[in-house]
């Protein structure tokens, strides 16, 4: 357990972080009370084994190999850990540990600080979500454009030979299907490319003129620097 100067230290930090200590065994013998405001728990329902509340994230796989090293004495460097809040959500929390040693050199425990970084995870998600569509938005945009040409081509040969069949019936019932799956594309394409546009810039620039723009200045500063050069 932490030494007692630092205690009110620790129990004071309850949005982000909470202090945490555990035997040789994995069992947590110590939870700072911020726990509870992060994960809904209070100290004493946390004091088991520290896998107890790990969820099934892929990225807990490494939590034992980290815990297993820093019980043999090997400091680790920050890992993250996903953990079911009582109320059965999942938070996502990045700790750093370090074990601590008897005056004989031998591990008698690990002490550690979890820090609450689900909000930022979100948000980072929600950066590449957004990342994702406009590269989509891009892709998409350039690929609409193709295929209008091809579109395009092909109604246009198809109303050429509607012209040149015109007496003939069944070919330009056949050609006419062409003309309208090619109109009916156009205006999918016309609907992907709205999905896709941006805004266009609509800032609007006007001249400039320097010398007038730089007399407005040295008359507005110019009773400042009388006053400083007063005063020197």
């Amino acid at each position: 357990m932490p030494g007692k100067k630092y205690l009110r230290l620790i129990e004071n930090l309850r949005d982000n972080y909470f202090f945490y200590s555990h035997s040789t065994e994995g069992i947590f013998t110590y939870i700072s009370s911020s726990i509870t405001t992060i994960l809904g728990y209070s100290p004493e329902e946390f004091l088991t084994h520290y896998s107890e509340y790990m969820t099934d994230n892929p990225i807990n796989n490494e939590v034992v190999r980290h815990t297993e090293l820093s019980i043999k004495g090997i400091k680790q460097l920050p890992y993250e850990v996903e953990i079911y809040h009582k109320d059965g959500s999942r938070r996502m929390l990045k700790v750093q540990e370090v074990p601590v040693f008897d005056k004989k050199s031998k591990v008698i425990a690990v002490e550690g600080i979890a820090e609450d970084i689900t909000g930022i995870k979100q948000m980072q998600a929600a950066l590449l979500q957004a990342e994702k569509l406009k590269a989509m938005g891009v892709l998409t945009s350039g690929i609409s454009h193709e295929f209008n040409n091809v579109l395009a081509i092909i109604k246009g040969f198809a109303l050429l030979l509607v012209e040149k069949y015109k007496d003939h019936k069944e070919v330009n019932d056949k050609l006419n299907i062409i003309i309208k799956s090619a109109n009916h594309g156009a205006k999918i394409v016309g609907r992907m490319q709205d999905f896709t546009r941006t805004e266009p810039d609509r800032t609007e620039y006007a001249p400039v003129d320097m010398i007038v723009l730089l007399e407005q200045v040295i008359d507005i500063l110019m009773p400042r620097w009388k006053n400083i050069s007063q005063a020197d």
